[in-house]
C-alpha cells in the first residue's frame, strides 16, 4: 500500500454499496477501511483518516450522530454523506452540520472519486490554514509580551496626580529625563495645553471614584505631548494599584503614530482596491455580449447578476459561420478575483478568432470548421486540469452549436446544471445528459445531444446561483422552483419571461443578500 495513499473510512450497512465503493477506490492512492455502522466507523477512524463516507441511515448509530461525534474529535476530517434521492434534504441538513457534500445511491464511481479528491484538498487546506494561524498566534503572543514589557510608557502617580515613578520607555517616548518628571503633575507633562483642564478633572474623578464612571480606566485614544512640545497620537489607560498599603495609580501610554499611519495607508489601499475591483468589474462586464450577432429565426435574451463585484460566471453567443451560432454559459468555482481571472481567460479563449479559439478547427487552409461541443470540452479539460492550474479551480459549462436555418442543435454539458427545453404546447423537461466539470480528470468523457428546435420552442441555460438561492428558512429555490417559474412565464415574450423568473428568485430570497 502506498504510504502517501488517501486514507478513507466508508460506513454503510448495505454490503452492495460497500462493494461498489471498494471497487471504485481499488487504486494505489486510496487506502480504504469499511465499517458496517456509525459505531464501527468511530472505532476505525484515526488521525490519518482524511475522508469519511457516511451513510445517513444505519443501525446502532446513524449518520447524523456519527457526524456530530466525528466533528467534535476530528475537525479536519472531510465527511461525504451517502443517501438516497428521497433523503437529500437530510443530506443537506448534514452539510449544515459540517459535512462536505453528499452522493446518492446507486453510487457513480467517477463523480465519487472527483468529490473525494475535492474533499481531500479542502481538508488539507484547512489543516494548513489552522497550523499557520496557530503559528501566527504564538508569534503574536511573544511579540506582544516583548512590546508590553519594553515599549509601553508606564507612569505611576499619587493621589494628587503627581508623578512618583516611570519606566525607561517613558524617557524614550516623552523625551524627558527621570529627574524632569518625578514630582511633576502628570497632566502638565503628557497632555497638550488644550486638553489639560479636561484631563485634570478626569484624573481627579478617577482617583476619587476609580474605574466606575470614568473612561480613563479603559484603553482609549487621545493626543499626547513630548518634552519638545510636539504632539502625537497615543493610547492611554489608568489602573489603580495598591502598593505597600498605599493607593497609587499607573498610567499606561503607547505611541500609536505608526499604527495610525498604517491605518491611513490601509484605508487608502482599500480605496484603491475598491476602485480596482470596480474597474475590473466594468472590464468583465464589457466582455458580455452587449450586442448579439444578427440572427435569423432565433431570439436570444440574457441576464447577468453577480453576487460580488467580480464573478466566475460568463456567457456568450458567437457566430461560427453564416448559418451556425455557438452558445455557451460557464461557471468557475469560487468567487472574487481568482474566479474572475479564470472566467476572463476562458472568455478570451472562447472568442471566435480562428487562430486562438478552440471553438473552431483549423484545417490548414482558408476553410474553417467548428469543433463539436464534446471535442471542445475535451480540449478545455486537457488544458485546465484542477491539479495543474494556478488557482486550483474547475469550471462547469454548457455549450451548443445551433443551425439557424434548420433549428438543429448539438448540445453538451460538463458538470453544469441541466438545460431546460420548453417545447411549444408541451411540459418543460430537463436535458439530463452530461459529464464531469472541466478539470477533474483527464480521461473524462462528454456526451452530446442532438435535437431540433421548432418555432415557439425555448432553451433555458442558467447557473447554479438560481438553484442555490435560499429563502428565510434556508430552503433552496431548487429545481422545483425553477420548473414552476419557467412554466409560469412561458407565454410571455422571451426577455420578459427571463426578468420575471429572476423576480421570482429575488422574492424567494427576500431581504437576505445574494450568496
Amino acid at each position: 500500500m502506498n504510504a502517501q495513499a488517501i486514507k478513507i473510512v466508508a460506513a454503510d450497512d448495505d454490503p452492495t454499496t460497500l462493494a461498489v465503493i471498494e471497487h471504485a477506490l481499488a487504486k494505489d492512492d486510496f487506502d480504504l477501511t469499511v465499517a458496517e455502522d456509525g459505531l464501527q466507523a468511530l472505532e476505525r477512524i484515526t488521525e490519518q483518516t482524511e475522508v469519511l463516507l457516511l451513510d445517513l441511515d444505519m443501525p446502532r448509530m446513524d449518520g447524523h450522530e456519527c457526524l456530530r461525534r466525528v466533528r467534535a474529535d476530528y475537525p479536519f476530517l472531510q465527511i461525504i454523506m451517502i443517501t438516497v434521492s428521497q433523503e437529500i434534504s437530510d443530506a443537506v441538513a448534514a452539510m449544515k452540520q459540517g459535512a462536505f457534500d453528499y452522493v446518492t445511491k446507486p453510487i457513480d464511481p467517477e463523480p465519487l472519486i472527483a468529490l473525494i479528491r475535492q474533499a481531500v484538498q479542502r481538508g488539507r487546506e484547512k489543516l494548513e490554514l489552522s497550523m499557520t494561524r496557530q503559528r501566527l498566534q504564538e508569534i503574536e503572543l511573544r511579540k506582544r509580551a516583548i512590546l508590553e514589557a519594553s515599549l509601553d510608557t508606564i507612569i505611576s502617580i499619587d493621589e494628587k496626580g503627581r508623578i512618583i515613578e516611570i519606566n525607561p520607555a517613558a524617557e524614550m517616548t516623552l523625551g524627558y529625563s527621570k529627574e524632569d518628571l518625578l514630582g511633576e503633575p502628570i497632566v502638565d507633562r503628557i497632555f497638550p495645553p488644550s486638553s489639560r483642564e479636561r484631563y485634570r478633572e478626569a484624573i481627579h474623578q478617577f482617583i476619587m471614584l476609580g474605574d466606575e464612571g470614568s473612561r480613563l480606566g479603559k484603553r482609549h485614544e487621545t493626543t499626547l505631548m513630548r518634552a519638545d512640545g510636539s504632539q502625537f497620537p497615543g493610547e492611554l489607560a489608568f489602573v489603580p494599584i495598591r502598593l505597600d498599603g498605599l493607593q497609587v495609580f499607573t498610567a499606561f501610554l503607547r505611541d500609536i503614530t505608526d499604527r495610525k499611519r498604517n491605518q491611513e495607508t490601509i484605508a487608502r489601499a482599500n480605496v484603491r482596491m475598491r476602485a480596482d475591483l470596480e474597474a475590473a468589474a466594468k472590464i468583465q462586464n464589457s466582455l458580455l455580449p452587449h450586442r448579439l450577432p444578427a440572427t435569423r429565426r432565433v431570439e436570444i435574451a440574457w441576464e447577468f447578476h453577480p453576487c460580488q463585484e467580480l464573478a466566475g460566471d460568463h456567457l456568450n453567443v458567437v457566430r461560427l459561420d453564416d448559418d451556425h451560432l455557438g452558445i455557451y454559459l460557464l461557471d468557475v468555482s469560487g468567487h472574487g478575483v481568482s474566479a474572475a481571472l479564470l472566467s476572463v481567460t476562458l472568455t478570451h479563449l472562447l472568442a471566435s478568432h480562428p487562430d486562438q479559439s478552440p471553438l473552431v478547427e483549423d484545417e490548414g487552409g482558408p476553410n474553417l470548421s467548428w469543433n463539436s461541443p464534446a471535442e471542445l470540452f475535451h480540449q478545455l479539460n486537457q488544458r485546465f486540469q484542477l491539479t495543474e492550474n494556478v488557482g486550483r479551480q474547475y469550471f462547469t459549462i454548457t455549450y451548443g452549436v445551433l443551425n439557424q436555418n434548420t433549428g438543429r442543435l448539438t448540445l453538451a454539458q460538463a458538470g453544469h446544471p441541466y438545460a431546460v427545453l420548453q417545447r411549444r404546447g408541451q411540459p418543460m423537461e430537463f436535458l439530463e445528459k452530461g459529464g464531469l466539470a472541466i478539470g477533474f480528470t483527464r480521461d473524462a468523457q462528454y456526451e452530446e445531444m442532438e435535437l431540433t428546435l421548432s418555432p415557439g420552442d425555448r432553451l433555458v441555460l442558467y447557473s447554479d446561483g438560481i438553484l442555490e438561492t435560499l429563502d428565510g428558512e434556508a430552503q433552496h429555490f431548487g429545481l422545483d422552483g425553477l420548473r414552476a417559474a419557467v412554466e409560469r412565464h412561458r407565454d410571455k415574450p422571451l426577455s420578459t419571461s427571463l426578468k420575471e423568473l429572476l423576480l421570482d428568485v429575488n422574492q424567494w430570497r427576500g431581504r437576505s443578500e445574494p450568496d
